[in-house]
């Protein structure tokens, strides 16, 4: 039954696997065509914009007065509502097209904009004789996809961006239609590569692949380590076709082929056609765990084998050698994760955790255990050896060599070397007396010393690549500066020229005079610059005929300024094209002029400015006008100058270069090439033409970084440990209990840093975080305020027509320098008026119109200021939104928009610099904690040692010594309560003792009993006969003596009868009952038989009243008479026998009776022996009467005892004989 269920478990991953290959097959086979599926998606995304068309029909029937507030704005598509062809309500404020391009006599149309294309919906609404024109945008290109799914296609309707689209009919594409419109939308040509099938199913069957090669993968090894060390050929059969599994995902690039899951995306991570994405090196690193784990078991043959070969005096060396190229392979896969990431890992950087970061750390703990098992058998092996003076020589040659090599690969790497040494040396000290490391303290360091060695091959690898990455980056800002010149940007701007000379919308537009001239420039400015041209602040003037401009801003003419440019530029080698340099490095502009022709005939002129922009560090928009996406401004962290001929030309950034940089440096050939140190900076230096030295510098990257790293990266393998830990006592079903004290101590350690480090980090943050975004927001409304009270009067003139736009503009661009912000001003009816960044609404990153939601916060609820989060692009962003009232009336003039980061570059290095201090904290109190619980764990446990030895020794026959402890600590209870229970077994041995004396006495006193009492009969019946026969043959005389011999001899067997039946009854004694009873009654009784002698005298003090024992009532009635009898007895002849009787309550619950006679009192030799049986110093009776008493008063819970003196202890002490005599003390408990 269980092999069957075994078998059936095994084919799980097989069916999974062969399910994920019939689902890509049926989602690719049986899916439609795919302009049959477009169709059909484009026929379900226009019934629900019907329906949502209609929902915002009946909003608006209610809801006319205030749009903004009721309208929905959270739509999957954009919407706009227009009035008398204005613009009325807008419900994204990226995208707004104009009146005259929506409107047509169609339902739905098809709409080609420089933003993509669309289909617009329309539909119109009349509202007190009012008429509202709804029209609703459903994207098929656009990028308003690219801020959520990195992608200008719509996915509901495209599988991929293989595709084009066409309003036209053209050769190859095909028409598309909707079942309520008898024209073709547009038309579709689908590419080669247009991924066909449902995107779904693809998905779920990319899933079901990986899992199933991963689930076969598992088989395959449970197989072959099964068959490990039994069957070798199997084990080699298994062992090969797990590794073909991996093969075979590697191959045909699965599942990334059926459907690219974004673990898979080579655009996040790639380093080879081995590693073509993080997934994939997780995956290989996770087979090659698996082939080590199948060699493990081989472990001891494999070293055997080579110590057979290489022989034990090289072995160590071969050993040496292992675990080097151990280490060597972790940090060597530590840089090939850390230098392919497209995503700093870095946790001084940044701290946001992803998915992909996740995987990281992944391959981060799968390495390590790699290399933990891959060292594990050399330094079994080191640490078990002999090593001789020769030995510790090759050693250190070879660890030398080893030196050279980690200098090659990365100096830095050298501190890996020592923590190496440190930690074999660890090793061997704590297992040198114990033959393996079991689940105890001298493993937990073993785990430790290693997580140590990988964290710090970690973060020395992580700091390798941040200084490379930021030598490139100081090379590229070093070789931009020095170039002056954008190659790539002159031959676009040249390329644009030949297009618009091309382009006959821009021609007719110049030959007809009727035709407006701003859709040349807009149209030159959508389509024939790129977004390269982000970088650079674009400036456009048209020139008609004779080259006078169209514009009153300029008044030279386009020869005039064309012959400016020749004189005053440099020409770029290419026709209109000339180069102009500014005052500082990096501050170029180019001019290019193009004339229009028509049949050879200029018609117009056009001039393309174009000027390299520079950013405030607080600009919003950086990101955008680069091209390079930086998560800093590269300009705000690096400081730069330029040396011509030695002396310094121009030096930008906060580091002193005329007085901290040293001149003789710029000799220095490391300057250019890894750079150097000085001065905590680290500068780096690029030659040009002319003598001309580029030196780009930054601080220096300070230790903590390193440290910050290590620290992290500690923590978490050391969390990890504590995992498998706690795992495995589960596994094995194991307590606590079995692990020993130390290890105890470090499991609980673990938890102490783990926990507080959890929730400080948590709350720390949270508090940073929190109080950073209130203080970033508090500062921008502030500044916002200022900046709306400073535009008040300026946009109340301009509404009044005393200022024109542009005046408007140049006091709001002089604003935004002087504040260091962005800043957009709108009117109350939500249409832009004036920037600070008008290159962001030229290039459609934003239409000209507020935010939906502030325009109804401010507007219509009549708030004062609002704080929105916005996107432009893939960049968010926060913008505080504020009113612009009249200072005269309080009238609403306008809104202000001030956008700032809010997660940006700096909140990131505070939260990293936080949490960089945090795990440095706790890794330093955890590495302080390992080395004092290591140091101290002796002293702590010596006491425990110490009292186990002691344990050790305790014996019942021999004598045990109580220990001493100077403090009252928990040792110190332990040994008090140690000290008690000697004294407890001390009393126990005696009562043992005793009882084993008592029980000898029983047998031997049944013995005695059965030997003397059997001959008495016999003797008495002879005796009584002999007499008999004697008396007939005897004189009178003789009869009488012969009669009294007999009788003497008869007297004496009747003795000896009577210590047989004596020692018979001490033998057959019955176990004491318990009963309770009155004792005082009890002792009155017993009393009571000797006050009518006149021979003795008895003081009797009983008082009144019950008392309440627990015992046998018979047996205490006896010990009372027995203790009576034995006081008279005690006397001597010559005077009267006196004896004091009293009972008396001692203590609570407790009764006393004593018993004091007036004899000679028992002598100091002998007092050991009274409760002894068969002791008696009467010549008379068996000696058992005081050993009998004793046991039924012990027996009842009580004690018996006495005190004596002797007459000769009287008279030696000059005391009168009356003063001798004993007292027994009988002590009971009384019974509640």
């Amino acid at each position: 039954m269980l092999n069957h269920l075994r078998f059936s478990w095994q084919l799980v991953p097989y069916i999974i696997l062969l399910a994920g290959l019939l689902v890509w097959w049926g989602a690719v086979a049986l899916a439609p065509e795919p302009h049959e599926k477009v169709s059909n998606t484009l026929q379900e995304e226009s019934r629900k914009i019907e329906q949502r068309l209609q929902e915002i029909t009946n909003v608006l029937q209610h809801h006319a007065d205030q749009p903004f507030s009721y309208l929905p704005k959270k739509l999957p598509y954009p919407y706009y509502i227009y009035t008398s062809e204005q613009p009325w309500f807008w419900s994204d404020y990226h995208l707004l097209p104009s009146y005259s391009l929506l409107k047509s006599g169609l339902p739905v149309q098809f709409l080609n904009m420089p933003d993509g294309q669309f289909l617009a919906y329309q539909r119109e609404v009349v509202l007190a004789s009012k008429s509202y024109n709804i029209f609703m945008l459903l994207p098929l290109q656009s990028t308003l996809f690219e801020a959520y799914a990195g992608q200008r296609y719509n996915p509901e309707i495209f599988s991929s961006a293989s595709f084009s689209l066409s309003a036209t009919k053209a050769e190859g594409f095909s028409p598309v239609y909707l079942q309520s419109v008898d024209e073709p939308l547009f038309w579709l040509a689908l590419s080669p590569g247009y991924a066909r099938g449902y995107e779904n199913l693809l998905e779920l069957a990319a899933w079901f692949v990986l899992l199933g090669f991963l689930g076969v993968a598992v088989v395959f090894w449970r197989e072959a380590y099964h068959y490990a060390g039994v069957e070798k050929k199997k084990f080699l059969v298994y062992a090969a076709l797990f590794l073909v599994v991996r093969v075979l995902m590697l191959a045909p690039d699965l599942p990334h082929r059926i459907y690219p899951l974004s673990i898979f995306n080579p655009q996040y991570y790639a380093s080879s056609s081995l590693n073509p994405s993080l997934a994939d090196f997780l995956l290989n690193v996770l087979f090659l765990l698996g082939v080590l784990l199948l060699v493990w078991p081989y472990r001891k043959f494999i070293v055997l084998k080579l110590e057979d070969w290489a022989g034990l005096r090289f072995f160590n060396l071969i050993a040496v050698v292992w675990v080097l190229l151990g280490l060597l392979l972790h940090y060597y896969l530590m840089r090939l994760l850390f230098y392919h990431a497209q995503f700093s890992l870095d946790i001084t950087q940044n701290i946001e955790p992803s998915l992909l970061k996740i995987l990281a750390w992944g391959v981060v703990a799968i390495v390590s255990v790699l290399f933990f098992l891959f060292t594990h058998p050399a330094m079994s092996w080191l640490r078990s050896s002999r090593f001789r003076q020769k030995d510790i020589l090759q050693i250190g040659v070879l660890l030398l060599l080893w030196c050279l090599v980690l200098v090659w690969i990365s100096p830095v790497s050298l501190f890996l070397l020592p923590a190496l040494v440190f930690y074999g040396f660890l090793y061997r000290q704590l297992t040198r007396r114990s033959p393996a490391p079991k689940l105890n303290y001298t493993l937990f360091i073993y785990l430790f010393g290693a997580a140590i060695i990988c964290a710090l091959s970690a973060s020395l690898a992580l700091h390798s690549q941040r200084k490379t990455s930021l030598l490139a980056e100081k090379e590229r800002l070093a070789s931009q500066v020095l170039t002056e010149r954008d190659l790539v940007g002159e031959y676009l701007l040249h390329e644009a020229a030949l297009n618009i000379q091309n382009d006959p919308y821009i021609v007719n537009r110049f030959l007809s005079p009727l035709f407006s001239k701003e859709g040349i420039e807009q149209k030159i400015r959508r389509q024939y610059l790129s977004r390269y041209f982000d970088k650079y602040e674009i400036a456009i003037r048209l020139f008609g005929l004779g080259g006078y401009p169209l514009s009153n801003q300029y008044t030279a003419s386009y020869f005039t300024l064309e012959q400016q440019a020749m004189e005053q530029g440099e020409s770029t080698g290419l026709e209109g094209l000339y180069r102009f340099s500014g005052e500082g490095v990096g501050d170029y502009s180019y001019k290019k002029f193009v004339p229009v022709y028509f049949q050879q005939s200029a018609i117009g002129y056009v001039l393309m400015e174009s000027r390299l922009k520079r950013y405030q560090p607080r600009t919003v928009y950086p990101e955008l006008f680069t091209s390079q996406q930086l998560t800093e401004p590269l300009f705000e962290r690096s400081n730069y100058a330029v040396f011509v001929n030695g002396r310094l030309r121009f030096d930008a950034g906060e580091f002193d270069y005329l007085h901290l940089f040293p001149d003789d440096l710029l000799e220095d050939e490391q300057l250019y090439q890894e750079g150097v140190f000085t001065q905590d900076y680290h500068h780096y230096a690029l030659r040009g033409e002319d003598n001309r030295v580029v030196v780009v510098s930054s601080p220096a990257q300070p230790f903590s970084i390193i440290y910050a790293n290590f620290s992290f990266l500690l923590l978490f393998l050391l969390f990890l440990i504590t995992l498998y830990v706690i795992g495995y006592l589960l596994i094995k079903r194991l307590s606590v209990r079995y692990l020993n004290f130390t290890t105890k101590i470090q499991l609980y350690l673990n938890f102490a840093i783990f926990l507080p480090l959890l929730i400080i980090t948590v709350s720390t943050l949270s508090l940073i975080s929190q109080s950073y975004r209130k203080e970033t927001e508090q500062q921008f409304f502030d500044t916002a305020e200022s900046i709306s009270r400073g535009m008040s009067d300026l946009l109340q003139d301009y509404q009044q027509g005393y200022i024109d736009r542009e005046m408007l503009g140049t006091n709001l661009d002089r604003i935004s320098r002087y504040t260091e912000t962005d800043i957009h001003l709108f009117d109350t009816q939500g249409i832009l008026q004036a920037t600070s960044q008008p290159a962001i609404y030229q290039k459609n990153y934003l239409a000209p119109v507020i935010n939906p939601y502030a325009q109804a916060e401010i507007v219509e609820q009549h708030h004062r200021q609002t704080i929105l989060t916005e996107t432009v692009g893939r960049l968010q962003y926060r913008s505080a939104y504020v009113a612009v009232r009249s200072n005269s009336s309080g009238e609403l003039l306008g809104i202000v928009s001030v956008p700032f980061f809010d997660s940006g570059y700096v909140l990131q290095r505070q939260l990293s610099a936080i949490f960089s201090n945090i795990v440095s904290i706790f890794a330093t109190l955890f590495l302080v904690f390992l080395l004092l619980l290591y140091v101290f764990s002796k002293e702590l446990t010596a006491p425990l040692r110490y009292i186990a030895d002691r344990l050790r020794l305790i014996s019942l026959t021999g004598k045990n010594e109580p220990l001493s402890w100077p403090t009252e600590d928990e040792i110190g209870l332990l040994v008090r309560e140690y000290n008690h229970m000697l004294l407890n077994l001390q009393a126990s041995k005696e009562a043992l003792s005793r009882s084993e004396k008592e029980s000898a006495w029983r047998e031997m006193a049944k013995q005695v009993a059965h030997e003397i009492k059997n001959p008495l009969t016999p003797m008495r019946l002879s005796l009584q006969h002999l007499n008999r026969r004697l008396q007939p043959s005897l004189e009178e005389a003789e009869k009488d003596r012969v009669n009294r011999s007999f009788q003497s001899i008869l007297d004496q067997i009747d003795t000896l009868s009577d210590i047989a039946t004596s020692f018979s009854a001490f033998a057959k004694m019955p176990a004491p009952r318990q009963e309770s009873f009155d004792v005082a009654a009890v002792l009155s009784r017993v009393v009571r038989l000797y006050t009518s002698d006149q021979h003795y005298q008895l003081e009797v003090a009983i008082p009144d009243g019950t008392w309440l024992v627990q015992g046998d009532e018979q047996m205490m009635q006896r010990t009372f008479n027995n203790l009576i009898l034995n006081g008279i007895q005690a006397v001597p002849s010559d005077r009267q026998p006196q004896l004091e009787i009293s009972l008396e309550e001692k203590e609570i619950h407790k009764v006393l009776i004593k018993i004091k006679d007036n004899g000679t009192g028992i002598a100091e030799t002998i007092r050991h022996k009274v409760f002894v049986p068969n002791f008696s110093t009467k010549n008379s009776g068996s000696g058992l009467g005081l050993a009998i008493a004793k046991r039924g008063i012990e027996h009842a819970g009580g004690r018996i005892w006495f005190e004596s003196n002797s007459e000769q202890y009287a008279m030696e002490g000059a005391h009168s004989r009356d003063e001798a005599g004993t007292t027994f003390f009988i002590e009971l408990p009384l019974v509640n």
